[in-house]
């Protein structure tokens, strides 16, 4: 009994502890708030005030990857929400990324070694906290070959590759394996057909990500369906996202950015 008790004592203590480190942490109570304002996202205002957040958090912190990941996650969104300016947003999201994921890891050396280019063995050793970098900076990184198109694409998507493997293996949240198994579908489906695609692992990969992400059906059906010559399911598929209801407090940048797409490539497809 008493030593049940012992037990008990110390598990409540080291509760206790562990409450009064996260309210010390100013930058975990500020995150907390910055991360609510993103989430209200739907409403531009609050996606701009949470930016701006995150970019004087940063400039205030120096290099920390809790900032660095919610960075490369607010500019992917901002390019989305402001497509006339999306190569500069996903720029910013991948720098940001790319800063977070060279901080005290094995991945710096082997990053350096390689000269400056993200090779597996530099992937491999991106640690588990800097998951939202790999992964949100992956997207936008990917977004910016989409862009670009066919034409030297070939490096990008080797290192988007191992980029998107050790993502998938890291992913912690819901929100985070949904992004990974979407990232790892783009890097399959977007080489020409020169470079060989692979377009059912892109299929699988993005039929997983499809559930939570509106833009992974999408890239579904505009990067598999069509390009495999199978109109009539693309076209299913577009209608159908174009005839989804908004949510009670609107879309979201993402989704109402997917629904443009969709509608792009519904134009094009008839």
């Amino acid at each position: 009994m008493r030593r049940r008790t012992l037990l008990i004592a110390l598990v409540v203590a080291l509760t206790g502890c562990a409450l009064r480190g996260a309210r010390r942490d100013p930058v975990a109570r500020r995150l907390r708030r910055l991360d609510a304002r993103f989430e209200r996202r739907a409403d531009p205002a609050e996606l701009a005030a949470a930016v701006s957040g995150y970019v004087e958090l940063d400039s205030e912190t120096g290099d920390d990857a809790r900032v660095l990941g919610r960075l490369a996650r607010a500019y992917l969104v901002l390019g989305m929400a402001e497509p006339e300016r999306s190569r500069e947003h996903w720029q910013v999201a991948r720098e940001a990324a790319m800063r977070c994921l060279l901080i005290g890891s094995g991945f710096s050396g082997r990053f350096t070694a390689a000269g400056g280019r993200l090779v597996p063995a530099a992937a491999r050793r991106v640690p588990e906290a800097h998951a939202g970098c790999a992964i949100w900076g992956g997207l936008a990184w990917a977004r910016q070959v989409e862009l670009r198109g066919a034409g030297g694409v070939a490096l990008d998507l080797e290192s988007l590759g191992a980029l998107a493997q050790r993502g998938e293996q890291i992913a912690r949240s819901p929100e985070e394996k949904a992004a990974a198994a979407h990232l790892r579908g783009l890097v399959a489906a977007l080489p020409p057909d020169a470079l060989g695609p692979d377009l059912d692992a892109a299929a699988a990969a993005l039929e997983v990500a499809a559930g939570a992400r509106l833009e992974a059906r999408v890239d579904l059906a505009r990067h598999v369906e069509a390009r495999t010559g199978d109109v009539s399911a693309a076209t299913a598929s577009l209608d159908a996202v174009l005839s989804t209801e908004p949510p009670g407090a609107g879309w979201i940048p993402e989704d109402a950015w997917a629904l443009q797409q969709a509608a792009i490539a519904l134009n094009a497809l008839r």
